[in-house]
C-alpha cells in the first residue's frame, strides 16, 4: 500500500518541516510521511506513549516523527519557536505546512445529550470546557497569524466540522482581514472501498 501512495506523491529533495497541532491521530502528518524528505512535529495534550499508540505501526518509531506534549491553552510564539528549534531545528518561516484540528465537541451544533450545562448560551461559550476550548483556539489562531503571514511560504490549515466554527468572530476576522478561505468537504465521500487504509479516516 505504501508503495502505491509513494508512486503518486509529488515530492522534491527539499526538506519539508511539517507541524500538526491538536494532533490526535495525526492524520495530516500521516499524509506528509509519504514524502521521505518530510520531518514532522505533532503537538497534543496526550502522553507520548498513548499518542504514539494511535499512529500506524510503521510510523511509531520513525525518526522523522517528533512529539511535544502540551496544553495549547498556553500556546505562544515563544513556545512555538522553541519547539520548532528543539524538534525540527528550524524557524517558523521554514515550516512547509502547519495544520491544526482544534476540539470540535463544544463547537458542534449536534448535541450528544451528555452535557450537564450547555456549552454555548446566547452566542457565548458557557460551560468550562467550551471556555477552555475557545481560549485554546484564540491562542492558536493568533500565534499562527503572527508566525505565518499570508504572504509567507507556509501553508496553514485549520480543520473543524461544520458548526459554530465558521461563524466565530475570530474566524470571520481572519477571513475578512487576512484573506483566509473556508472550504467545506463531506468526509463521507472518502469512505470508499477504493481508499487505502489507514490514510483516510472513515468518518
Amino acid at each position: 500500500d505504501g508503495h502505491l501512495h509513494d508512486a503518486n506523491y509529488v515530492t522534491s529533495a527539499a526538506r519539508k518541516p511539517c507541524v500538526e497541532l491538536f494532533a490526535g491521530t495525526s492524520s495530516a502528518l500521516q499524509y506528509h510521511s509519504l514524502d521521505p524528505h518530510t520531518d514532522m512535529l505533532a503537538v497534543d495534550v496526550l502522553p507520548e506513549p498513548r499518542w504514539r499508540a494511535l499512529l500506524p505501526e510503521h510510523l511509531r518509531h520513525d525518526p522523522r516523527v517528533h512529539y511535544q506534549q502540551a496544553d495549547l491553552e498556553s500556546f505562544s510564539m515563544s513556545k512555538y519557536t522553541s519547539w520548532l528549534r528543539t524538534h525540527l531545528d528550524c524557524t517558523p518561516d521554514a515550516v512547509h505546512h502547519c495544520h491544526a484540528s482544534p476540539p470540535c465537541d463544544t463547537l458542534s451544533i449536534a448535541s450528544r445529550f451528555k452535557e450537564k450545562i450547555p456549552h454555548w448560551l446566547h452566542g457565548q461559550p458557557h460551560s468550562p470546557t467550551a471556555k477552555k476550548h475557545m481560549r485554546m483556539l484564540c491562542n492558536v489562531l493568533s500565534t499562527l497569524e503572527k508566525a505565518h503571514p499570508l504572504d509567507g511560504p507556509t501553508h496553514v490549515t485549520i480543520e473543524n466540522p461544520v458548526g459554530r466554527f465558521r461563524r466565530l468572530r475570530l474566524v470571520q476576522h481572519l477571513i475578512a482581514k487576512y484573506g483566509w478561505r473556508i472550504h467545506t468537504a463531506d468526509h463521507c465521500m472518502f469512505a470508499s472501498h477504493l481508499d487505502i487504509d489507514p490514510l483516510f479516516a472513515r468518518k
